[in-house]
């Protein structure tokens, strides 16, 4: 399945955020702080967000206050690394490493 690119910025955001389980997911507001994914309308994303956890790469993770939150999904580490390129280790160390934010999931 194709995405856009939003979709993929999301997915790496999730992974830059290690956003990987319930208790670390992030809610489409905080999603919207990222410059790339900032771009879109609340609306536009809520809808790419419901896309990608349709196909099962984001899933609901815990609420924060009445706000639903995403969290990547190991099938969505493996479809971002393969539409970027990099071996699934590579975003892996992302999420494992001491660093978050930046463009660390760019080449």
């Amino acid at each position: 399945m194709a995405f856009s690119r939003i979709a993929y910025d999301i997915l790496a955001y999730l992974v830059d955020n290690k956003a990987t389980v319930i208790m670390s997911a992030e809610a489409i507001s905080e999603m919207m702080e990222d410059p790339k994914i900032g771009v879109v309308s609340t609306g536009t994303i809520y809808k790419i967000v419901n896309e990608l956890w349709g196909v099962g790469l984001v899933a609901q993770g815990a609420k924060k206050g009445t706000a639903n939150t995403y969290y990547i999904t190991q099938a969505g580490i493996k479809h971002l690394s393969e539409a970027l390129g990099v071996d699934e280790s590579e975003l892996m160390s992302i999420i494992e490493s001491e660093i978050v934010g930046g463009n660390s999931y760019e080449k």
